[in-house]
């Protein structure tokens, strides 16, 4: 019974735990769907006002060349009548007028609410320098074109009742190379308002820096700053600071579960559009699930009759048939519009026919902007030739390119460079070539790159900082013996004293031998600083003079742990013998020429390795603590084998102990075989290898081996990495 309760509880635990796995993952689905979506409706928000404003900017234009404008002062009529005929044909122009340059209105012309149009007297005309627009407006120069904010509309110092949402637009009226005048348009912007509300399943939210609403689908809360008391959009939404948002880094932000706000250029005033989902995130979620689970009833329904398996595929062949040219051409299409890298098609003088989504996101140009523009205005082909060099010079310049995929530098339509990747391919298409261009954006790569040359750099420098810790120890067993019989000889000094038997020679004697002790000590310190000193530098040395120094440093730490350390020389693959090293520093054929104290680096590494790994074992044997040592020649290259017998590594993990973070220890970093590798191959232009050894019947302890081969002669510095 026990064991059917606790099946119910698993069941039970299962359920649920798949229950919110689901909920989750569709949760997370509808957060992506509802991002895009608000994306979208923000680059349709985005092109809208870019349209309006060209439309205008070219109205605006076209009026300041007119020869009545420039001539105001003294053609009245003509600028009446321009001005009357431009506002009755535009409806969105509220007022039109032309300020001298002291911002003093010369003519007007309104249109009210009701859509009546009039010419303002000269007597109603009035004074316009004191408002901001007007101020900004003056300090613009030849061909330039000013915006106010998009604020409400105020008539002789107050508010227009109702609120009348409005824009200006300013340019400097320009005769004779001198500014006369200015050209000023107000418009009703009431229709944006009707245009941020038009979204169907969307609430959209228009907050200023000062954190106060220009839109809001609630009107008691539109135009909030302009409320008593004024009111802010942290109110409305909790916490929201539209100030802080605006100055951040991120491109993209979540108010709450349901509203995205992304920042939006309104007519040069930086605000932040805020998107709200109308139908509630969990609606959503239930609706997704229901979904779901009808898909999964219709999937369990077609797996039980087979029979209208056998119907929908007979009926997909007989489609199949009849569709395949319209699916092969959508097909293509797909592929084209969908790929990752961009592709462009190249007319035979380099012009861009076609061009994928992908060319357009890494250029920053649109696809129709595209189509108008030679390759080698997005690219710096190499020989870069002129937009006119015709057939012949295309043809020649891309065949040389043919089949290579060269990287380039790429120019944005932001004017910022960027490094490509491009490769042609010369195809046929009717009876003219054409050249299909594949182009990838390689800036993250780049930067990835970079990111990991700084990592490996770090990583370098904690085990050089490794390697002088296992010295720091080294030189603590070195001073401990000399350090003890200094105490010493102080004692007996004393005991002498005290005993009447300290004669001048029985003080030299002890002066000596402190002496003694203490140049042993300034030796050591010496060896020391010897160690590292040369740290990157390129030269001739003995490897097993290399070894000699870690020896120095490194035996009294060996023998305070009863280790000792063995020295073999391989004449072949098949045979070694033991040898003092004194004997192997006098061998010309173990001489390279690299670099010694990175050399020293490694090899302590390695040393330091097997020791630890003798240590973890219980009862080592008397084979088991000692390191051996082992060095080979070859032609061109020099071999140095550091081998233990504690036991080796174990298979699963020594096919990933040069990864990073990859360990045995309990307190390891797994970093010291991946930069020890690093070191071997970017510094030495070497190789580090492992070998696990077998245990036979002359050594019946398995064990580990690394190997570092090195070139005799480095010729000159190997740049692929820092010490």
């Amino acid at each position: 019974m026990s064991r059917l309760w606790a099946l119910l509880v698993f069941g039970i635990l299962t359920g649920c735990m798949l229950l919110l796995s689901t909920h989750w993952m569709v949760s997370s689905e509808i957060r992506q769907e509802m991002l895009l979506h608000a994306q979208r409706q923000h680059a349709l928000v985005q092109d809208t006002i870019r349209r309006f404003k060209s439309s205008q900017e070219s109205l605006i234009g076209a009026l300041t060349q007119h020869s009545a404008v420039k001539n105001f002062a003294s053609a009245e009529d003509d600028a009446n009548e321009l001005l009357l005929h431009t506002t009755h044909a535009h409806q969105s122009i509220m007022q039109l007028r032309v300020l001298d340059t002291d911002g003093h209105e010369r003519y007007r012309v309104d249109r009210s609410l009701t859509g009546t149009v009039k010419l303002v007297p000269q007597e109603e005309l009035q004074s316009k320098s004191h408002r901001y627009y007007t101020r900004s407006f003056m300090t613009l120069e030849k061909g330039e074109i000013g915006y106010s904010q998009f604020d409400l509309n105020m008539e002789h110092g107050k508010l227009e009742q109702p609120f009348n949402p409005t824009l200006r637009i300013g340019t400097p009226i320009i005769r004779e190379d001198r500014v006369v005048g200015y050209l000023v348009i107000n418009y009703y912007m009431e229709g944006w308002d009707d245009y941020f509300g038009s979204f169907a399943d969307t609430d959209v939210f228009i907050v200023d820096q000062d954190d106060h609403f220009l839109h809001h689908p609630e009107g008691e809360w539109a135009w909030s700053g302009y409320s008593e008391p004024p009111r802010t959009a942290g109110q409305y939404f909790k916490g929201l600071n539209a100030g802080d948002v605006l100055q951040g880094r991120d491109a993209v932000s979540w108010i709450d579960d349901s509203t995205i706000a992304l920042p939006l250029d309104l007519f040069g005033q930086s605000v932040l559009a805020l998107y709200r989902q109308r139908t509630p995130v969990d609606s959503l979620v239930f609706e997704k699930l229901y979904q779901f689970g009808g898909i999964s009833l219709v999937a369990l329904l077609l797996v039980m009759v087979p029979a209208g398996r056998l119907i929908y595929v007979g009926f997909r062949q007989v489609q199949e048939e009849r569709d395949k040219e319209q699916e092969q051409a959508y097909f293509i299409q797909q592929v084209f519009e969908n790929t990752f890298d961009g592709l462009v098609v190249l007319s035979p003088q380099g012009t861009i026919v076609r061009a994928n989504r992908a060319v357009s996101e890494v250029f920053g140009y649109s696809c129709e902007e595209l189509l108008r523009q030679n390759i080698n205005e997005l690219v710096a082909l190499p020989h870069r030739m002129q937009r006119d060099a015709g057939l012949n010079g295309f043809l020649a310049h891309s065949r040389s390119l043919a089949g290579e995929d060269r990287e380039v530098e790429g120019f944005h339509a932001d004017g910022s460079t960027l490094p490509v990747s491009i490769a042609f391919t010369q195809v046929s298409i009717g009876r003219a070539p054409h050249f299909i261009g594949t182009i990838r954006d390689l800036s993250l790569i780049r930067s990835l790159e970079q990111e990991a040359r700084q990592k490996e750099s770090m990583m370098t420098h904690q085990a050089k900082l490794a390697a002088l810790g296992e010295m720091l120890v080294a030189i603590a067993h070195q001073w401990r013996q000399p350090l003890h019989g200094i105490g010493l000889i102080v004692q007996d000094v004393v005991l002498a004293h005290e005993k009447d038997r300290l004669t001048p020679d029985y003080l030299h004697e002890a002066q000596d031998e402190v002496m003694g002790q203490l140049e042993y000590l300034s030796d050591t310190i010496d060896e020391f600083r010897r160690f590292f000193g040369d740290e990157g530098r390129v030269q001739s040395c003995n490897l097993a003079g290399v070894v000699a120094q870690i020896q120095r440093l490194f035996s009294p730490q060996l023998k305070a742990h009863s280790l000792g350390l063995a020295y073999r020389l391989a004449s072949d693959a098949a045979c070694s013998k033991e040898v003092e090293l004194t004997d192997l520093v006098r061998l010309d054929e173990l001489t390279i020429t690299n670099r010694p104290a990175e050399i020293k680096q490694l090899l302590l590494n390695l040393i330091a390795n097997a020791r630890e790994a003798i240590e973890q074992l219980e009862r080592p044997a008397a084979s088991q603590q000692v390191i051996t040592i082992e060095f080979s020649a070859s032609g061109s290259h020099v071999f140095i084998s550091v081998m233990d017998r504690a036991g080796g590594v174990d298979t699963d993990l020594a096919s990933r102990m040069f990864e990073p973070y990859v360990t045995s220890k309990r307190n390891g970093t797994g970093l010291g075989l991946f930069i020890a590798r690093a070191l071997a191959e970017r510094r030495l232009n070497g190789e580090l290898s492992y070998t696990r050894l077998k245990a036979d019947e002359s050594q019946p302890h398995s064990g580990s081996c690394f190997t570092l081969s090195l070139p005799r002669l480095l010729e000159t510095p190997f740049e692929g990495g820092t010490s």
